[in-house]
């Protein structure tokens, strides 16, 4: 390889090597193994020059017969072309790597090319622009466009998201009426969105409803805050009617109610099974 001159950086598989040297002998194998690095490196101009390769493949007297072996046969490992040796998938990983380098100097250079027309475009867009003058600058305060994004977001109230002091005691007064106390923590992100959507006192009055809801049912079957926040529950229809309808008393106890649950004898008493159709209770 002339000297200052690198290789291209081509795809080495391994396995490939190693299968495809099963079945030569220690000199052989080192042989090919440092040809083609050699053919890799000087980019497929490897001279068929015996005593240069004999000593590059550290075979000395022994290249002679490496050399027979290797470029003959019905697949011989090696080529003899037009005064260079050379191998087959050598060729193919140095074109790959050839056609690479290519695209990518080609896309450096079309992006090289759209960044200096994008700078004369704004060189003469600042070129056009009137000079502003210093007492309309001071009377009507201007802004550019992302400086007054940042203005406006900064004379803004504060959101909910922001968790300030105000919703987090709107949160902690909120979980004091919810029926089920578990997972404040999992619960408050939940409540700091519900917040976007409606007010801390419809949140409170929904969770008061539902507490009262659930104060005669089996209370494994209370939603978690965190679910109850997640699904929009302030917003159901029965927590959201009011009147007569509310207090409506059903006719028989939940399917899951067993003799001796609580909200069986708020139907049947102390009754043990249930009655028979008819009877009063």
């Amino acid at each position: 390889m002339p000297k200052g001159e690198s290789g291209l950086f081509v795809s080495y598989c391994a396995k490939d090597f190693l299968d495809g040297t099963q079945l030569l002998g220690p000199w052989e194998e080192l042989a090919y193994r440092r040809i083609c690095d050699m053919i890799y490196a000087t980019n497929d101009r490897l001279q068929d020059d015996d005593r240069m390769l004999a000593w590059a493949t550290k075979t000395g007297r022994r290249w002679a017969a490496i050399k027979v072996a290797l470029t003959t046969g019905d697949r011989p490992k090696l080529m003899v072309v037009e005064g260079r040796i050379t191998n087959k998938r050598c060729q193919s990983a140095l074109g790959t790597a050839a056609q690479k380098i290519a695209q990518k100097r080609g896309a450096g250079e079309a992006s090289a090319r759209a960044g200096k027309s994008l700078g004369n475009l704004k060189q003469n867009r600042t070129d056009d622009r009137e000079p502003v003058r210093e007492s309309h600058r001071t009377e009507h305060r201007t802004y550019p466009l992302n400086q007054e994004s940042k203005r406006r977001k900064k004379e803004s109230p504060p959101s909910p998201s922001r968790g300030c002091e105000s919703v987090k005691r709107e949160f902690d007064e909120w979980y004091g009426a919810y029926p089920k106390r578990v997972g404040p923590k999992a619960a408050f992100p939940k409540y700091v969105i519900a917040r976007k959507e409606v007010d801390a006192e419809t949140l409170l009055a929904a969770a008061k409803r539902y507490a009262e809801k659930r104060a005669s049912e089996d209370p494994k079957f209370t939603m978690q805050p965190s679910t109850w926040l997640h699904g929009g529950h302030w917003a159901d229809e029965d927590l959201a009617e009011t009147g007569e309808r509310m207090h409506e008393v059903p006719d028989a106890p939940p399917p899951w109610a067993k003799p001796g649950d609580p909200i069986w004898e708020k139907f049947y008493g102390k009754a043990q099974s249930i009655p028979e159709e008819g009877t009063v209770h």
